[in-house]
């Protein structure tokens, strides 16, 4: 007997060895759980057939019975505290995990606001910022509404099982019980006894107890099936909420699963680019909320994504909008555009509009054509700051500007060299130009001294004679040049001998007066040019005096036609003239000259008049910064259009376009330039100068050309951008490129309350149960292979000969995913300019390519445009 138990023992324990190990085998165990996972597949079945007719009369009655819906919350607790088990995000604790993810040190971008126009995505290269792999964000649907839209279909599921347990119990007992009648059961004495007579009380006794043992018994049976059917409900409510759960988790997470190609290839090499590209948001971030929070922001456009998604990690994203700051507008704004392409309509009055509806900012607008100060009138108009246009031109209600009352004779002959080069083209022999402007510049200082005279003075209430008009008049007749210079002796000598007088008084102040007179009378510039006049200028070859007063005259003689032009700039008079400090100082000089019907010396007054104002510009940055004050708390725009017909190049005075830029942010100047193509600067300026012009302006905007050294410029700018191409259905290059494609984002917007697809309907329950097969519990997304395991030519192994053929077919099936795998991760991988020519080509006058400064960092893509017509 006992060997037997021992046996017997034995061969339990080995059985369950066998099953223990078998169950360890993972293809064992994945088929045990699937067997396993058959029934409760099955009663989501029935389940889902039944909710099916009866989802609507429950929906009914949980939304009228109160008790329902605590039930309905309690299930949703339920599936909540299932979640709290689990960890990130469907833990609900989201603030720790993202502290433990991302540590707000190393993040602090991802704890504080950040401004819209500099915000980025939360990914690059593929992954989430930090190297979170993206399935990791599929966790984020473990919310709210999926734990309510869970919790009633689990209680819609307990109420069905409630239901339909008795209906069942009753069906099974209906049919089950016998139809054959009771046994005669036959009633006998022992031989020899006598018959037992009972009484009726007796009887009644009996009975009486046999019922109340019946009853007792039928309702203790009813309330424990009554609790084993409410259990019942309640582990298959649970049952359908966890199935629910992992229904919809499946679902969500299936977008999150299918990785792009940059999460392969660009994130394992391009750590050193991600690492400086986060150090410069995180202080770009900083820079903007702190120096420049409460800063003006000036939109230029909106993005379209095109270089994000060629691999820029600091371009924005489609419809993300580019803006210049205070800081990068003192940086200055350069505009490159063909002709009607949009410059003066895209770009220079919506930023005018933006810019004079600051009240602080004043303006100095001009252009070559004379077009541009009626938009911006009316800008200023619509902004509310009509009372501080000040027009400057020939027009009546306009004003004229002494021109050289600001300006050295060395500033202004460096203006008209500057100008007498480039109409000449800035080739050949610069001898004349050079010569024509040393004329002009000795008579200037000889003026200036005669106009302290005085026979000067007299002589300036008609013509100053500190003034472009009188010198070319003294250059071309020298009769005039001989009275100045003996009333500049005269003057000279006079105040020599009251100094002397002075003097001997001992009258200190006097003397100083005097002495300061005669050094602007007698100063080592005006000897120079004394000398020069009298004798190098008198004693000159005639065809040598002939040609310079050519080049003058070719400058100036023009005015002798424009008698308007000529008082009001030209003659030195102060009369119905404007000063250039007027928009220093918060107001809006418009320049109505143009060139079209005024010629060269409308050309020159504006090239003069832009002159002056950087000449403004450093005066009163020097008296400012000499209180302690800073020039940029009052700001002048500069708006200059065809920019290359008003350049200057002259680099001895500071004050040309190829210098004055180099420094104008310090003077509160900024400067927005608007011109055709590289090669008209380039023409204009020369190539040295047009380089350093275009350097300066550190924004830039290329709106359609087709001029080669404007567009290889541009994509020269935009730099050059890893590319990983894809080339198979259902993949993708990168995250943005797949958001551009199917407009899907792992940061789409999700409603915490918002129930999932399908949270109300009873298609739901087919759909589980098929879940089901495979998994029993709340599972986890995770990254699909780029190529899954091809096994559809691997046979059936029926014997060992066909094992083996499965195996080696398996083998090959495996070898090839591998295969496809590297060549997916290997081919495809180039670099590649961010901007080419056809790109200019297609974008079309509603898209510009703009390279823009912003809180320290340059920001670039394809912008769409708004035009302001």
């Amino acid at each position: 007997m006992t060997e037997g138990f021992d046996i017997g023992l034995l061969m339990a324990l080995a059985a369950i060895a066998v099953v223990a190990a078998l169950v360890l085998l993972p293809p064992v165990r994945s088929i045990a759980m699937s067997l396993l996972n058959i029934f409760p597949a099955m009663l989501l079945f029935a389940l889902g057939t039944v909710a099916w007719v009866a989802d609507r009369p429950i929906q009914w009655l949980i939304a009228r019975v109160p008790p329902l819906q605590r039930a309905g919350d309690l299930f949703a607790r339920a599936v909540e505290k299932t979640g709290a088990r689990k960890e990130g995000l469907a833990s609900g604790n989201r603030d720790a995990v993202a502290q433990e993810m991302w540590p707000e040190n190393r993040f602090p971008f991802l704890y504080s606001e950040v401004p819209d126009d500099i915000r980025r995505p939360l990914w690059e290269d593929g992954k989430l910022v930090g190297g979170i792999d993206l399935p990791w964000m599929a966790d984020r649907h473990f919310n709210e509404g999926l734990s309510t839209a869970a919790g009633r279909l689990g209680l819609t599921a307990t109420l069905i099982a409630l239901a339909a347990q008795p209906i069942i119990f009753g069906l099974i007992s209906f049919f089950t019980r016998s139809e054959s009648p009771a046994e005669q059961i036959l009633l006998e004495q022992f031989p020899g006894e006598e018959p037992i007579y009972l009484g009726s009380w007796a009887v009644w006794q009996a009975m009486a107890a046999n019922t109340a043992g019946g009853i007792a018994f039928a309702l203790l049976l009813a309330a424990a099936l009554i609790a084993a059917w409410v259990l019942i409900a309640l582990g298959i409510g649970l049952l359908v909420a966890v199935a629910a759960v992992e229904h919809w988790r499946s679902v969500a997470a299936a977008p999150y699963e299918a990785i792009s190609k940059d999460a392969h290839v660009r994130w394992s090499y391009r750590a050193e680019a991600r690492a400086l590209a986060h150090t410069g948001y995180v202080r770009q971030v900083s820079h903007a909320n702190g120096y420049l929070g409460g800063s003006p922001l000036f939109k230029v456009g909106s993005g379209t994504g095109t270089l994000r998604l060629r691999g820029d990690l600091a371009a924005p994203v489609k419809d993300q909008p580019l803006a210049l700051d205070r800081e990068s507008l003192f940086q200055h704004l350069l505009v490159f555009g063909g002709t009607g392409d949009g410059k003066t309509t895209a770009i220079l009055k919506p930023l005018m509009t933006q810019v004079l509806a600051e009240p602080r900012f004043g303006a100095y607008v001009t252009d070559a054509k004379g077009v541009l100060w009626r938009d911006a009138e009316r800008i200023a108009e619509q902004v509310g700051r009509k009372a501080d246009i000040v027009r400057i031109g020939t027009g009546a209600s306009e004003l004229g500007v002494n021109i050289t009352a600001k300006l050295s004779p060395n500033q202004i002959a460096a203006t008209l060299r500057s100008v007498l080069t480039q109409m000449g083209g800035g080739r050949g022999d610069s001898f004349w130009p050079d010569m024509a402007a040393n004329v002009m510049r000795h008579m200037l200082t000889i003026g200036r001294a005669y106009a302290e005279t005085p026979e000067g003075q007299a002589e300036a209430r008609h013509l100053n004679p500190y003034s472009l008009w009188w010198a070319y008049q003294a250059v071309i007749d020298e009769k005039r040049l001989q009275p100045a210079l003996d009333a500049i002796g005269k003057a000279t000598t006079g105040h020599i001998l009251r100094m002397e007088t002075a003097r001997a008084a001992g009258e200190r102040d006097t003397y100083a007066q005097l002495e300061e007179r005669t050094a602007r009378l007698a100063g080592p510039d005006v000897v120079a040019s004394h000398t020069y006049l009298t004798q190098s200028w008198a004693e000159m070859a005639k065809d040598t005096k002939t040609g310079i007063i050519a080049n003058i005259s070719q400058l100036m003689d023009g005015f002798a036609g424009a008698p308007i032009l000529r008082e009001r700039f030209l003659c030195g008079l102060d009369t119905v003239t404007a000063s250039l400090d007027a928009p220093l100082n918060g107001k809006i000089a418009l320049v109505t000259l143009n060139t079209v019907d005024d010629g060269l010396p409308a050309r020159l007054i504006a090239i003069l008049l832009k002159t002056v104002l950087y000449r403004v510009a450093r005066l009163r940055e020097a008296a400012l910064k000499q209180s302690g004050a800073n020039p940029q708390d009052k700001p002048c725009l500069v708006v200059m259009d065809e920019v290359q017909e008003l350049a200057t190049v002259d680099p001895t005075t500071g004050l040309s376009d190829a210098t004055f830029w180099n420094v104008a942010r310090s003077t509160g100047l900024a400067g927005v330039f608007a011109t055709q193509t590289v090669a008209a600067l380039t023409q204009a300026m020369g190539k040295d100068a047009a380089e350093n012009f275009m350097q300066q302006s550190r924004s830039k905007i290329f709106l359609r050309s087709e001029d080669q050294a404007t567009v290889s410029y541009a994509c020269w700018v935009a730099g050059q951008f890893e590319r990983n191409r894809v080339f198979g259905d259902g993949q993708w290059e990168s995250l943005d490129q797949r958001k551009l494609i199917s407009g899907w984002s792992p940061f789409d917007h999700l409603d915490d309350a918002a129930s999932p697809d399908e949270g109300s309907g009873t298609q739901f329950f087919f759909k589980a149960a098929m879940g089901f097969l495979s998994r029993a519990g709340i599972g986890q997304a995770s990254a699909k292979p780029t190529y899954a395991t091809d096994n559809r030519f691997v046979p059936q192994a029926t014997d060992q000969s066909t094992q083996l053929a499965a195996l080696s077919a398996m083998q090959q099936a495996a070898w090839r995913q591998e295969d496809q795998d590297r060549k997916f991760r290997t081919e495809g991988n180039t670099t590649a300019p961010a901007m080419t020519p056809a790109d200019f080509i297609a974008m079309g006058r509603w898209h510009a390519y703009a390279h823009i400064q912003r809180a320290g960092l340059a920001r670039q893509d394809v912008i769409e445009l708004q035009h302001s017509f």
